[in-house]
């Protein structure tokens, strides 16, 4: 777990360089500012979303504990994720649990937090999404690279985008079928009163 103060001297210090950089050079561009001050900028995002994520702990509690679906679990140590963010690579301690009478693990941070399966945050993913909706998979990995500190194939991002995809359409399929099938009701329009009647 990371001090606050060691956090705060983190950040000086990023900015101290940045301003040292400036001083040091005597003309640059705008294009030069922007680009520092961006990079900065996305470093200290990283260091805060570090921090937060340290601060909520592994998920420890217990040595056994009961997962959401009732199997007992017996804690085995700590085990590391590195998740990419839109601000940097972050590094995640979770205490890792093995079933006792079923096959698998549980990790009780991955469910608190919300961390996905994939080693890129949710941000992310959306994010290669909206460029591959109009870009190839190779454009949309060298836009995303060019934008944020986020290196990914063009293979991960196809993965990723259509297992969206599939996820969209079978909620699309299920809201149809229920429809169809009399187990919810059929959307209304939102007709608004154009006789004044509102």
């Amino acid at each position: 777990m990371i001090d606050i103060l060691i956090l705060t001297e983190k950040i000086i210090k990023q900015i101290r360089q940045l301003i040292q950089f400036f001083e040091a050079e005597q003309e640059t561009t705008i294009a030069e500012i922007e680009s520092n001050v961006w990079k900065v900028i996305l470093e200290i995002g990283r260091l805060i979303v570090e921090w937060i994520i340290q601060n909520r702990g592994t998920g420890y509690t217990q040595r056994i504990i009961l997962t959401p679906s009732q199997d007992k679990a017996i804690y085995k140590g700590n085990v590391t994720k590195t998740i990419a963010t839109l601000m940097g690579d972050v590094t995640i301690q979770r205490a890792y649990y093995s079933k006792i009478n079923e096959k698998g693990g549980y990790v009780p941070l991955d469910r608190s937090l919300s961390i996905p399966k994939e080693n890129c945050s949710y941000a992310v993913q959306e994010a290669m999404s909206l460029f591959a909706i109009e870009d190839s998979f190779a454009e949309s990995a060298k836009k995303l690279s060019k934008l944020f500190p986020v290196k990914v194939s063009e293979s991960t991002i196809r993965r990723i985008v259509q297992k969206y995809g599939k996820d969209i359409t079978q909620t699309e399929t299920d809201e149809v079928d229920g429809v169809f099938s009399h187990k919810q009701p059929v959307p209304q329009p939102d007709i608004k009163s154009v006789t004044g009647d509102q």
